[in-house]
């Protein structure tokens, strides 16, 4: 049993990373809201083929079920998410790089971690854990690679500033003219923080912090000291949107990936709840095209 589920999750992951690359390539062509669509509709097709081509599904088999009231709220419940998932998950790919933002769902194992154990009552051997931290680990140093590597592919000319530079430029007043270079200087009689900020003509100005100081002044003193790449991809999050949406992605799909196997368990076959899933997935979201955007299969 387990080498059969090592083998579906093997392709499966296969799989998705053909999806990625092809998800990021019709983003250029339909938006987030008509992509979420088309892919619902399509696995609502062919899993309702499979179904019912099958005889797997009758108009007895949900009445057959063990708890029908509490396999329809899981239904309901996972299809919901997953649909919000979906919209998240292509919009993330639409706005940034697969290389920024595909690195943060090795986030999804270690909260899986938690929901599997409040949704299932389910905890993961030594062995699990372990295979876990390896995943989030290598996860997330990628993601350290990836978002140095962003930064480096700017055009050239550009500002290039690390992520928590990013974020003390950001919290600048207008003023300011992002540059090469912060410097710290403390003014103790308005326990201000000043910033020399050096701009195209090399001429550099202070410029005082908002009256929130000890925020910006822990996060200058962070950058003044030399700061570890470590909090790279948590800080990139503030600027790439792609990455923030993803992180939310990996948690709500380790929250749906809970039901999707209370539901799978529930119901006469996986293929099943697939497919009841898909096809609940696929109407709201296709009606909401139809009527909101004339957009027509």
């Amino acid at each position: 049993m387990k080498s059969e589920g090592f083998a579906y999750a093997a392709m499966a992951a296969a799989g998705h990373s053909c999806i990625d690359a092809s998800r990021k390539l019709a983003a250029q062509k339909f938006t987030s809201t008509e992509l979420v669509g088309l892919v619902g509709l399509l696995d609502a097709a062919f899993l309702s083929s499979v179904m019912f081509g099958t005889g797997m599904f009758d108009s007895n088999t949900i009445s057959q079920l063990a708890d029908v009231n509490m396999f329809l709220e899981v239904l309901v419940g996972s299809s919901c998410i997953k649909v919000v998932v979906g919209y998240m998950y292509q919009r993330a790919l639409h706005v940034s790089p697969l290389s920024v933002t595909v690195p943060y769902l090795a986030f999804t194992p270690v909260l899986l971690v938690f929901t599997s154990y409040l949704v299932m009552r389910e905890s993961p051997s030594t062995q699990g854990m372990l295979g876990v931290a390896i995943v989030t680990l290598g996860g997330y140093l990628l993601a350290i690679d990836q978002s140095g590597d962003a930064e480096g592919k700017k055009p050239k000319g550009a500002k290039t500033f690390t992520p928590s530079e990013s974020y003390l430029v950001s919290v600048l007043p207008n003023s300011a003219v992002p540059g090469m270079k912060l410097e710290k200087k403390e003014d103790k009689e308005s326990d201000q923080v000043l910033i020399t900020v050096n701009d195209n003509d090399n001429a550099t100005k202070d410029v005082p912090t908002p009256a929130r100081t000890r925020t910006y002044k822990k996060a200058i003193e962070w950058i003044s000291k030399g700061r570890s790449p470590l909090l790279d991809p948590i800080l990139a999050l503030k600027k790439e949107e792609g990455s923030l949406l993803m992180l939310g992605v990996a948690a709500l799909l380790s929250l749906s990936n809970s039901f999707d196997k209370l539901g799978a368990h529930m119901a006469p076959s996986f293929v099943v709840f697939a497919a009841l899933q898909r096809i609940l997935m696929a109407i709201p979201v296709v009606l909401y095209l139809a009527f909101t955007r004339n957009f027509y299969i």
